[in-house]
Formats: structure tokens, C-alpha cells, sequence
């Protein structure tokens, strides 16, 4: 679909027309807050990721954020009616100057740029907007600002980009002389630059660091009457010496560098870091740091801080209240509660309590903080939190400050927990202005989608009496291990199959970062997919109904598998369908620049009515595929909640997520309790939560066998669906990747060669019994129980006469199975092989026979007979961990 209107938005969506509008964005401010946008769940006009700036000098509050307006199309096609999403998006900016923001002003000047990540500074009566933006023909990354001289705003100017993709700025003003300064993201050589802005022209300063992969800058322009006379303070996350750290570097007023200090030093990664200069002129940095536990609902994320005193770095006093016993350790949702009480560990009796690290936050998943400082030299860090039991579901926005040398307890700005359930809070901003709190934040509300959401609190605490002076403790940093480089098997296993030598490699294309519903930046995942976790291909597949109808979004979720791909790491762009009514899918495209279907994750309210499996194979019949690029779609099962077959399309579903973090879903629930493999108790409970936020869609949609409603694998092979073995983590934290697998049997290891084992399904799925752990570890301090599990490597070959798993033979004889396993751990060996067929376990042979450095099996199936059959094998190994073969399916 085209559109040859002048203004195209972006090549992401389908293109529309900038000429035309949709409805307004209504900001409340009413008795109760949070006051919510009034939107349509399906179209309209959104505004998302909001950010302020307060004005010390005139008191104003300024917002900067994308409006986004959203229209759909009905659209049919040959695969049936097929819903369409077009969005034009501009950046926005309106000032608080009283009671009310006044009306907005559009400073990004009708670009057709998919834009992302507004940023605003204020100072002196002077405001710098910047954004970053991917043009939709040339696909480039540019930064642009628009400056405010205190009577009328500039034009949008172009800062970096281009050639050079430029992304992520941020940007501080010089409060004496109005200057603008600005850092940013060089992906051409992984720098951070810096330019500066005078209201007339721009200078450049040249990169700030000095090595490694650098994201996410802040900056701030310290006061030219204090002990920094002026200069810029700029800090970083680096990954250099495969971990991520803190790294700041002063600049004069004139351009002139300092050198660059590290900020923090410890082996897990740190990043997301803000900086702010006290009114003593200590510069302060807060920051994320990254536990290296495998974890999933308890991913432990922790707010830290420290400051520089103009001579050494120094940590604040540990807070007295780290931690809410009463909320966090006899949590019960769902029926996942547990009688762990805080006499199990000794940390939560306050013993043993780390020092030397500066940590604000604990047992709990923290992001985005941000610093502020109030007249009285209160210094508060603001944070988001998620609960440890379902972090993805439960989020607050919490803060602390500092007022002389102590913490205050955590307050929250959020509504209570029962209240949040289901409300995704994304990037928080947050400004003190006088004795007024103001935050904004993006929220995905299930009866109204992606809005963004505005909250006010009045009057904190009186301001008079003496100012406070911040002191702080001179200790040597807590260290902890760092991340645990997976083994992989080395050299690489290698047979032939139809004469042509294949290569078995390993990948995971089912993981969720903070684009999404994760714990982590996009990045993280890529960096540890590559050096950690040793994959050999990798997608990061955030949900759909959080990345769609974000134009820069999408096109940032698209633009990293082209940067981080290398010739022995293949990345695909890849998204997760999220049907609550008809099952999840993961997407995964073998081309560039693919479109997504938008798709919420709760039904349109008004027209009772949610996106289906057929339009999702419609849409991508007719905007996702072309002669060069196919699309390869997997159903994921969540807790034995099940998927929707009913349409199913083989030409793009050749494969079945039978592994994944939740479950093992070789067979039902029901089965594996009856077999005694489970008590069912937990997954039970989670997966009756899950099942009332499906009957919140309100879809009649009948979840049965005959209407082709699967639970597991084993029915949709039932049902002559030729589904391949597959595996992915679905991770939300980026330690757990690596744990959940998929084993390719490639020719080469290339994005066509690796879609074509895919669709002819050499495939095999791999358990790690880190997943029963994991899915039931409710509470972050049992975390230690599992992070010695080894991760699992398996070679496992099938064949059926000579026919290797995957294929479609006709056999008109009696056939012969055989299988091949090979363990990678020496200390867990192959302990039995276990012959399918038609989803009875025929055979299962422990006298194994060596062949190599594995061992193998045969079967001979007496029972033939002639008709349609499949066979797979499942590994089993010592440790309880499994592995399973794709079928081969005869006379299909």
C-alpha cells in the first residue's frame, strides 16, 4: 500500500498523509491523580514518552513529548479482512506556567522522520528540545533540536546523523549565557559526542570517551560560581571488557576536556545513569545495576548512587529501609504465594547489609532513576519500581531523598498495588519545582492501550529552616562475580544430511527488553546474546501492542539487528504477536525493515472485537513478505494457556515453541501432573490469572480440541499440523538468555540458510531444568539455588529409514528409527532415548550403544501401518534435563 500524499510519516507503518489530523490529547487534572489521556484504544491521537524540565531561574515546568495520531483501514485481502495501522508522529512541547500547561507547539516542523526520544532542558528563560529521527526512504538516524531564545522557537535543526547513524540525545543548558549543550549517540564508531549551541551556530567538541561501546549520555552544566566553574558534566554506560560501567568526563565552558573517570567499577553492568550537581556542587550519578542471577520473575535490578566532591567519589549512607518485608516476602497473587518469611536470610534481618555500593533500592526490579534537587539541597532519586513476584504487571514510581546524611523511607507516587494490574509504566520523568512534585510517564492501560499519564503531588514537606549539606562515606566499592561465559560445544557438531554437511548452531529468537515488557536495554541483549551466552542467532522479539504505532520505536527495533549481525552472530528483526484471546506468536522476519501488524494486547473496547491468527498471516502475506524475505511465525505457550490453530497458515508456521521458560509443552498440564512429573500447584495458579486476563478480552472464542484450541505440541500434531521442534527462553531479564534454546542443523550459518532449516524443519528444542526453577522462584534471595545449573548444549540427530527429522517422506514399509545424542556436560551423560510415534512413547531404550563421543538408538516400528504417522525422539539426561527432536512425518 502506498500513499502519494506529500508527507509520508515513516516506512515502518503504512504511509499516510500528514496532512491529516485526528483528535486531541486531554490532560485532567482532577481531584484524584494519575489523570489519564483521554484516547481511543485503536486510533487517535497518543501522546507517549513525556519528559520535563523545570526553569530554576523562571520556576516554569516545561513538557516535551511525541504525539503520535493513529488511524486503522479495514482492508481485504485474499487471506481475508486485515486491519491497518497509518501514524504520522511530531514532538511537542508545552509550558506550565500556573495552574495548567498551556497548548502545545509542534517543534519537530512536519519531518517525516520516524522520531524517538524527546529531550528537554531549561534554564534561564532559554529551552533546547532534542529527538532523534530515522528517515522512512534512507532508513538514517539523525538528531534533531529546536531551540526556544525566550520569544519564539527555531526551525528544527539537524545535529548529527546521516551517514553516521546518531541516536539517544540529551541535552543540558548553560544557565549564565544560554547555551545549549548536546551528547549523543555515534553509532558509526560507538562514541558519545558532544556539540554545543549558542543561539546562532553550532560547535563541535569531538567524542568524550575513550574506548568500548558507549549509551545512553546525560549531562549537566554545573554553576559557574561553584567548585566546577561552569563545566559540563557528562556520564555514560560503556561496555568495554564484556561489562557495562559508569563513566563521566568533565568539559570547560570553551570545549576543553578532562579526563575520563569511572564511575563504578563492579562486574555486574551498570547503566541508565543520571547526573546532577547539588547545590554544594557535588555531582551526583544514579544508576541501574544488573544482577547476574538467571532470573526471571525476581530479576533483580537495583537503584545505586554515589557523588564526586571535586576530589574523590564517595557513597551516600545506606538507606535504613531497603525493603518492604510485609509486601515483598509474603506476597500472594494468584495462588503463587509462599509462608517464606523474613527469618530465611539473613539480609532481610538487616544483617549483613552491603556497604560501599549505594544502593537505594533492593529485591525488587528498578529503572530509569533520575535525580533532582529542591531548595533546601534535598537531593531525591526518583526510580521505577516492579513488583519481584510479576515485575512485568505490577510497576510504581518511588522515590527517596537525601537530606543530610541519611535516606528518607521509600515514598510512592503511584496508586497502590491492587490498582495496577495490567498497567505497564514505561520511562518516567520526574521534576521538583518549588514544593511540587511533577512526573509523567507512558502507561499501557488494558481498556484504553498506550497512553501517557501526568501526576501532580503538592506541597512534599515545608521548605523553610536551614539549608541540608550532603555527606558521605569514603569505602571501597562492593564487588560481586561477573556474568558466567556459557560453554558451547567446541568444535562444533557437524553430519550429513542428503550428502550436503551441516553445522548444529543455537539461538533464541523469544526475548523481551525495556522496549518492552524486559528488564533490560535493547542493547544488553544483543552484547550478552554474542559474548555470554555464545548464540550463534538471535532476535529480540518485544510485544507488539507496547513497540506498534511508534514510529521511531519500531524503526529503533528494526535498526539493531543490522548493527550488532556478524558473520558468526546473525540477528533478525522479530516481534511477539500478543492475542490474549487467540494465543501469542512470535514473528520473526528473515528481511529488513519489516512492517507489524498492530495488535493490543485486550480487545478494542467499542467494537468488541481483537485482532486474529488470519489477519496476522494476511497482513504479512500482503506488507511483510517478498521474493527475498520470508516470515517464520511459532506459537508460544504460556502455562498451558494454549494457542488458536483454527487458521493456521503452514507457509509461514513450519515450527512449535515446545520449550520456553514457562513450560515444557511436549504435553498438557493435566498430563504431566498425571505422570507425576509436576504437583501443578504453581502453574495452576499462574495459569488461572492468565486466563481471566483472556476473558478481559471478552473474545467467544470456545478454547477446545475440536475448535483447535491447543494446549501443547502433542494435540496440534494430533491434528496433522507438521509443527517442527522449537525452543525459545522468553526471557525478561538478559540472564536468561542462553538457558532456553533452539538447535538448527545449518548449511551455513546466514540468515537464508538459517530460514531455510527453519521452514524444512532441522530443528530441535532443548529443556534445561533451570526452568522449573526459575518459573517457581518467587523470591529473589533463592536465586543462588539455581545459578550453578549448567546450560545445555545437545546434539540430537533423527532419522526414519534415512530420512532426517523434518521431513515429509511417503513410506510404504516397515520403517527403522534412529537416533543420535551427545551431551555436552561430561558430568550429566544421555541416560535415555524415547521413540514417539502418534503421540505415544513407543519405545524407550536405556542400553545405549556408543557411537563417537555420543550414543545412539534404533526402533523398529512391528506396528506399522499404512497412513499418515509422525515420529520424534525425546533426550533425556541425568539431571532430568531434555531435549526433543522435530518429527518425521510420513505420508503427510
Amino acid at each position: 500500500m502506498t500513499d502519494n500524499k506529500k508527507g509520508i510519516s515513516r516506512r515502518v507503518f503504512i504511509n499516510r498523509s500528514a496532512a491529516m489530523t485526528g483528535g486531541a490529547v486531554l490532560l485532567t487534572h482532577a481531584g484524584s491523580w494519575p489523570a489519564w489521556a483521554e484516547v481511543s484504544a485503536a486510533e487517535g491521537v497518543r501522546s507517549k514518552m513525556g519528559r520535563l524540565a523545570v526553569d530554576g531561574q523562571t520556576g516554569r515546568v516545561w513538557l516535551a513529548k511525541l504525539k503520535i495520531d493513529i488511524s486503522t483501514e479495514d482492508l481485504d485481502t485474499e487471506w481475508g479482512p486485515t486491519r491497518v495501522t497509518q501514524s504520522i508522529d511530531s514532538v511537542e512541547v508545552s509550558v506550565k506556567d500556573g495552574k495548567k500547561f498551556d497548548e502545545p507547539a509542534d517543534v519537530s516542523g512536519g519531518q517525516p522522520d520516524a522520531k524517538l526520544a524527546p529531550e528537554i532542558a531549561a534554564a534561564g528563560g532559554k529551552v533546547c528540545v532534542v529527538w532523534c529521527g530515522c528517515h522512512p526512504e534512507t532508513r538514517q538516524w539523525r538528531v534533531y533540536a529546536a531551540y526556544y531564545d525566550g520569544r519564539s522557537w527555531s526551525s528544527p535543526m539537524e545535529v548529527a546523523g546521516g551517514a553516521r547513524p546518531a541516536l539517544t540525545p540529551r541535552v543540558a543548558i548553560d544557565p549564565d549565557n544560554g547555551k545549549a549543550w548536546v551528547a549523543y549517540e555515534d553509532w558509526a564508531d560507538h562514541s558519545i559526542k558532544l556539540r554545543s549551541y549558542d543561539g546562532s551556530s553550532w560547535n563541535d567538541h569531538g567524542s568524550v570517551c575513550q574506548t568500548g561501546q558507549n549509551y545512553r549520555p546525560r549531562l549537566v552544566v554545573t554553576k559557574r560560581a561553584g567548585k566546577h566553574k561552569g563545566k559540563v558534566a557528562i556520564v555514560w554506560d560503556s561496555y568495554r571488557d564484556l561489562q557495562y560501567d559508569i563513566y563521566m568526563r568533565m568539559v570547560g565552558p570553551g570545549g576543553a576536556m578532562g579526563e575520563e573517570m569511572r564511575v563504578t567499577k563492579c562486574a555486574r553492568w551498570d547503566s541508565m545513569a543520571d547526573v546532577l550537581e547539588d547545590l554544594d556542587g557535588n555531582i551526583w550519578v544514579a544508576w541501574v545495576r544488573a544482577s547476574n542471577e538467571l532470573s526471571e520473575f525476581s530479576a533483580m535490578r537495583s537503584v545505586h548512587t554515589k557523588f564526586f566532591d571535586g576530589e574523590k567519589w564517595l557513597f551516600p549512607r545506606q538507606p535504613k529501609k531497603l525493603y518492604n518485608p510485609s509486601e515483598y516476602v509474603t506476597a500472594n497473587i494468584a495462588g503463587m504465594g509462599s509462608d517464606t518469611h523474613e527469618e530465611l536470610h539473613p539480609v532481610l534481618r538487616g544483617e549483613g547489609r552491603e556497604k560501599g555500593d549505594g544502593r537505594v533500592s533492593f529485591y525488587s526490579v528498578a529503572w530509569a532513576p533520575t535525580l533532582q534537587v529542591d531548595k533546601r539541597n534535598r537531593v531525591y532519586v526518583f526510580f521505577m519500581e516492579g513488583d519481584p513476584i510479576i515485575f512485568a504487571m505490577w510497576r510504581h514510581l518511588d522515590y527517596r531523598y537525601y537530606e543530610g546524611d541519611k535516606w528518607s523511607d521509600p515514598k510512592r507516587i503511584k496508586l497502590g498495588r491492587g490498582a495496577n494490574i495490567a498497567k505497564l509504566m514505561f520511562g518516567q520523568s520526574t521534576v521538583v519545582a518549588g514544593d511540587t512534585i511533577h512526573a509523567v510517564w507512558d502507561q499501557n492501560d488494558p481498556r484504553e492501550g498506550p497512553v501517557m499519564a501526568h501526576a501532580e503531588k503538592v506541597k512534599i514537606r515545608d521548605l523553610m529552616g536551614p539549608m541540608t549539606h550532603p555527606k558521605g562515606q569514603d569505602l571501597p566499592e562492593t564487588m560481586y562475580d561477573g556474568w558466567k561465559v556459557r560453554d558451547t560445544f567446541k568444535p562444533p557438531r557437524q553430519t550429513k544430511i542428503n550428502g550436503e554437511t551441516h553445522t548444529l548452531i543455537y539461538g533464541d529468537t523469544h526475548v523481551h527488553s525495556w522496549s518492552s515488557d524486559g528488564a533490560d536495554p535493547s542493547d544488553y541483549y544483543y552484547n550478552f546474546a554474542r559474548d555470554f551466552a555464545k548464540l550463534d542467532f538471535f532476535a529480540l522479539s518485544d510485544h507488539d501492542m507496547l513497540i506498534a504505532n511508534v514510529p521511531g520505536l519500531e524503526a529503533y527495533i528494526s535498526f539493531l539487528p543490522k548493527v550488532f549481525s556478524e558473520p558468526d552472530f546473525v540477528c533478525f528483526q522479530a516481534y511477539e504477536f500478543t492475542s490474549q484471546t487467540r494465543g501469542h506468536r512470535c514473528v520473526v522476519f528473515e528481511g529488513d525493515d519489516r512492517p507489524i501488524i498492530n495488535m493490543f494486547a485486550f480487545l478494542y473496547p467499542k467494537e468488541k472485537r481483537t485482532n486474529t491468527n488470519g489477519m496476522l498471516y494476511s497482513f504479512m502475506h500482503k506488507f511483510g513478505l517478498s521474493p527475498d524475505s520470508r516470515v517464520m511465525v511459532t506459537a508460544h505457550n504460556m502455562f498451558n494457556l494454549g494457542n488458536d490453530f483454527s487458521e493456521y497458515d503452514e507457509s509461514m508456521e513450519p515450527l512449535y515453541d515446545v520449550m520456553s521458560q514457562h513450560v515444557a509443552a511436549e504435553k498438557t498440564l493435566d498430563e504431566y501432573v498425571a505422570d507425576g512429573v509436576l504437583d501443578g500447584g504453581a502453574t495452576r495458579g499462574i495459569t488461572s490469572f492468565m486466563t481471566v486476563m483472556q476473558r478481559m478480552a471478552g473474545d467467544d472464542i470456545t478454547r477446545d480440541y475440536d475448535h483447535k484450541w491447543f494446549h501443547c505440541w502433542r494435540e496440534a500434531l494430533g491434528n496433522a499440523l507438521p509443527l517442527g521442534a522449537y525452543g525459545g527462553s522468553d526471557t525478561h531479564a538478559v540472564s536468561g538468555l542462553g538457558w532456553i534454546t533452539a538447535g538448527l542443523w545449518v548449511r551455513e550459518k546466514t540468515r537464508k540458510s538459517i530460514f531455510d532449516s527453519m521452514f524444512e524443519r532441522k530443528s530441535i528444542a532443548i529443556d534445561n531444568q533451570a526452568r522449573n526453577e526459575d518459573v517457581f522462584n518467587l523470591f529473589p534471595f533463592l536465586e543462588s539455588r539455581i545459578k550453578d545449573l549448567p546450560v545445555r548444549r545437545m546434539d540430537v540427530r533423527f532419522w526414519v529409514d534415512d530420512h532426517f527429522m523434518g521431513s515429509r517422506p511417503s513410506i510404504n514399509s516397515v520403517p527403522v528409527a534412529k537416533a543420535y545424542a551427545q551431551s555436552q556436560d561430561k558430568y550429566d551423560p544421555v541416560s535415555r532415548i524415547v521413540f514417539v510415534k502418534d503421540g505415544r512413547e513407543m519405545f524407550a531404550e536405556r542400553n545405549l550403544t556408543p557411537s563417537g563421543d555420543g550414543f545412539e538408538a534404533r526402533w523398529k516400528d512391528d506396528s506399522w501401518s499404512t497412513g499418515r504417522h509422525y515420529y520424534y525422539v525425546r533426550i533425556e539426561f541425568e539431571s532430568g534435563d531434555q531435549g526433543y527432536s522435530s518429527p518425521v512425518f510420513v505420508n503427510y
